[in-house]
């Protein structure tokens, strides 16, 4: 099963991704960009789905910290926001290696458009 870090500082949305993602990924939690960044760089999930506004470190830090350590380069990052973001934002998280925005309320076809990103190999 998949590995999948999910990095949110709000409990609510994190019983919404158990709920939607257990059956089919393994998740590990991290409820703030340093802890996001830590996690990440430890246990090398296949992938990271993270809120970009966070407490500590926001979500672009962690991007951009996550990109520069070589053996995180196969990392999925995606990325998700409350709010609209504008258009600068986005291209500045795509710059910094972010994978994907992911729009929030996360749609209930979620795990598969994340298994679509990921090796074959991992999907078992």
């Amino acid at each position: 099963m998949p590995n999948l870090l999910y990095v949110d500082h709000d409990l609510t949305r994190l019983g919404e991704i158990q709920h939607q993602l257990s059956e089919h990924f393994q998740l590990e939690v991290a409820f703030n960009g340093w802890e996001g960044f830590a996690n990440s760089v430890m246990n090398k999930p296949d992938v990271v789905l993270l809120n970009l506004e966070l407490p500590v470190m926001d979500g672009l830090e962690l991007v951009r910290l996550v990109r520069t350590e070589p053996d995180c380069a196969h990392l999925i990052l995606l990325g998700f926001s409350l709010k609209e973001l504008p258009s600068e934002f986005a291209e500045t998280a795509e710059r910094l290696g972010l994978n994907q925005l992911v729009e929030y309320p996360f749609a209930q076809q979620l795990p598969a458009e994340l298994f679509k990103m990921l090796p074959v190999a991992t999907q078992d």
